[in-house]
Order: structure tokens, then sequence, then C-alpha cells
């Protein structure tokens, strides 16, 4: 019952199936309406291929063909499906290899769209559209797809990456995780409507919904590794826009920091233990630079993390924060800030800068900004240490409003009421938050030590002399 009420919520599931639903609600007696239903189901651990998930992983495993220890079992644990040791594993221990053949790369999705796409020379679709088609027309096909056995593991639908966020929710998101939400969406809106142009608009038999296609570019995006490019591609594709592949099996494999796993691609794929693992530990690789921070795993993945020592979080500046630095701590018109922070912008791909988890400010934004200090100071060295703390008392005034903000934020969760579903967004906003925090709390003091540091040693000799007396 609960696989077909998650489905039925997010309109997956054919009018037939919801009927048999309502009968199974009249029998029960007991199953409300849907959204109620939903509030212990989360439809990213229900699979496309139905409820016998132990069935559905052993046919993976048989039609992949590679390589997989006997040593590891594949199951649900903690977080969610993932690869457990069934014995204790040595460092360096071969765990799973792939073929080529199993991997699902762009030059299959390629053989399967070409007569299939228009060429349109306003539109043209990258590696992750590309992907993102193939996997929503082979999920149509259901058990008529070759690929089926691989699609059949993969989540019922999507709820958690910033993008499917409830609008309510958005409201306790960090700058970080709204600028991210936001982004998504936009991105997002821009390749369905690539799709609907050059796909939908010459197979009117066959065409897509935008929920179809969002979920297959949520199973790509979640999933799929960076892998080289094919040497050739079709005129509707759009070159050196990078790329990547999905690799069956190989994604069951759950992300930590620091993993206890590595992974490499060469001729096909390979995952081998980086340490010594004891019998009844999951397995985990690393996702990359992408999975260091909270706000981009919600964005990729849909999870976060609440030990700060499994992350290396960044705090990002934006551009109203920079006039506003601007304003308040140089002193400069209005009229000047907005100037100096959009030539920084421009200079600068429109990277405002961020401050790292060890405390090294990042931002050529900034420094441009506080350039150009109005004293006459001759010695080249005091010169730059007066300039360098310019720069960190604008960071640090956009630090300390970072702190004020979140402070509210902090209290506005404290006092709202949340639903059972709400729940899982509130863990993951709340740990956003805390995340975020823990480095401007880490770091505020560094940065006005070195500040002060700074502005002491671009002093002259004589000041120097009378602040030590």
């Amino acid at each position: 019952m609960k696989i077909i009420a998650a489905a039925i919520v997010h309109g997956l599931l054919s009018s037939e199936v919801q009927n048999e639903a309502n009968k199974q609600c009249s029998t029960d007696h007991n199953c409300g309406d849907s959204a109620s239903i939903m509030k212990d189901v989360n439809p990213e651990n229900i699979l496309l291929g139905g409820a016998d998930e132990d069935t559905l992983i052993k046919n993976l495993i048989d039609w992949q063909k590679g390589f997989l220890s006997e040593k590891i079992e594949i199951r649900r644990g903690e977080y969610g499906v993932g690869v457990y040791a069934v014995e204790n594993l040595e460092e360096d221990e071969e765990l799973f290899t792939s073929d080529n053949n199993y991997l699902i790369k762009l030059d299959k999705a390629f053989e399967a769209l070409n007569d299939r796409v228009d060429v349109n020379k306003n539109y043209k679709l990258d590696c992750t559209d590309t992907l993102s088609l193939f996997v929503a027309l082979e999920v149509k096909k259901r058990e008529k797809s070759d690929i089926w056995p691989y699609l059949a593991t993969m989540p019922l639908a999507y709820i958690t990456p910033l993008e499917y966020w409830p609008e309510k929710m958005l409201e306790f998101l960090t700058p970080t995780g709204k600028d991210l939400a936001q982004s998504s969406s936009e991105d997002f809106k821009i390749r369905w409507e690539r799709i609907d142009k050059i796909y939908n608009s010459v197979n009117q038999e066959n065409i897509l919904t935008e929920e179809e296609f969002h979920h297959a570019y949520s199973i790509v995006f979640t999933r799929y590794f960076t892998d080289e490019e094919p040497e050739a591609f079709p005129d509707w594709f759009h070159e050196d826009s990078g790329c990547g592949s999905l690799g069956p099996v190989f994604d069951f494999w759950n992300h930590d920091h620091p993993a206890n796993a590595d992974w490499f691609v060469d001729n096909g794929m390979e995952i081998r233990t980086s340490e010594a693992i004891p019998a009844g530990a999951e397995l985990f690789i690393s996702y990359g630079d992408n999975a260091l921070q909270n706000a981009k795993l919600a964005q990729s993945y849909g999870f976060t993390f609440g030990d700060s020592e499994k992350l290396f979080e960044v705090v990002n500046f934006y551009e109203e924060e920079l006039i506003q630095a601007c304003l308040e701590r140089l002193g400069m018109s209005e009229k000047i800030c907005k100037l100096k922070t959009q030539l920084a912008l421009e200079m600068n791909e429109d990277d405002a800068g961020f401050l790292d988890g060890d405390c090294h400010l990042k931002s050529s934004a900034v420094e441009y900004i506080a350039s150009g200090d109005p004293r006459a100071i001759n010695d080249k060295n005091a010169q730059k240490n007066s300039q360098d703390s310019r720069s960190l008392r604008l960071a640090l005034w956009i630090v300390y409003k970072r702190i004020a903000e979140l402070d509210l934020l902090k209290g506005k969760i404290s006092s709202s009421e949340f639903t059972a579903t709400e729940e899982r967004y509130l863990q993951m906003a709340t740990d956003m938050l805390n995340s975020e925090m823990h480095v401007l709390e880490l770091c505020v003091d560094y940065l006005e030590d070195d500040a002060l540091k700074l502005e002491r040693s671009s002093m002259s000799v004589d000041r120097q002399k009378n602040l030590s007396i």
C-alpha cells in the first residue's frame, strides 16, 4: 500500500493503479488521504521495479556480469541501499570491476537517439541532457528496455534534492542553499525547454512529459561520474560540454568523507578498499569535491551531514553583501560601491568569493573592492599589508552580518511548526545552517587577529611605538 500511495502523490502511476489504491483503502479502512499516507514514506527509498528489492538487486548483479566480491553484500541500511562487508576485508582488496560494455555511456545514448532528435541551430543537447533523455525513454519501455535491470533499481521518485523542495521549506535555507536551489530550478527549466523543442516537437507519438524527463534527469545527475567524451558527435549535440557515464552496481556505494574505498575508471570501472574493513561495516567511496559542502550535497544528491568533520565547508559571498560591506566598512558612496562591485564580478566571472573551512579568504572580488588605500604609504610591504587588512575588514563585515542572519534563521526554525513530511527537509536545512555557522564562528577570531596584525604592520614606526607604550 505504501508503494502505491507514494507513487500517487508524485503522479508517477497510471489511473488504473490509483483505482487499485482506492480499493485497498476501502478494504483497510485506515488509509486516509494520500498526503497522510506519505508522512512515513520516502519514495526515494522505493525502487522503480517494485517492492521485491532483493530480487531486483540480484537481477542487476546477474545482468551486469562484472566481478563482485563474495565478501560483500548489497542491501538496505541506515543510508538507503548500500554495500556492506560480510567478512573482514584487507587494505587494497578488490571489491568490484565492470566492463566498459555495461557502463551506460554517451555513445550508447547517441546510438538510440540519433534519428529521433531534431537538428536546431538554437538548441543543442549537452551530455547530461542526452543521457537524461535516453534514460527517460528507456524507463518508459520498462521490461522491454535493454537496461531495465539497472533502471528497476532506481528510486521511484526524488524529493530531497534542492530543486524538489516545497516552497515553504525554502524559507529555512541559508543564503547559499537558496542560491543553489534557485540555480538548480532555473537550470532544469532550460534543459526541459531544449528537450521539448528538439525531441518532443518531432516525436509526437512518444512525447515525454516534464515530470518524466525530470525524474530521468535526477537519476543521471545524482549518479553519473565524470568520463571521457566519444570521438564523434551528432549535429544536435553540444561538444566540449563535459561528460559522464552511469555505472550500474557502482552507484550502490554511498558517500562518506573520508571514504574507506577508492574507485577507478580505466577501460571499465574498479573499486578497491583503501583500508582494512571489519565485517558488518558499510563500504563508502568519495563523490568528490561537490560532496564536501552541505549545500552542494543537498543540491546534487539530496542529503546532508550533521557532522562537520565529514565536510570542508565554505561560506560563499554575494553581490549585495559586497556592496553593503563597501558602503559600511569603506565609507564609499553607493555609486562607487556598486561600480567597483560590478567591475570586480565582471573580472572574476561573477564569482564573489568565499571563506573556506581553513579560514582562508578566497575572493579576488573583495581584494579589488578594497584596493586603493587613501593613505600615502611608501613602504611596499606596508602598502600590501594595508591592502590585505582592508580586504579582511570587508570580509569580516560580511561574516558578522551572516552570523546575525543565521542566528535569526535558527530562531525562525525553532519557533515554527513542521509536519512529519517536512521534518526531513528541516533536518537538511539545519545541517546546512550549522555547518556554515561552524565555519563562521571558527574563523571570525582568526580573521580579526590577522587583520589587526596587518594593520599594525602597515603603520609608521612612530605610530607602532606609540601603540606599544
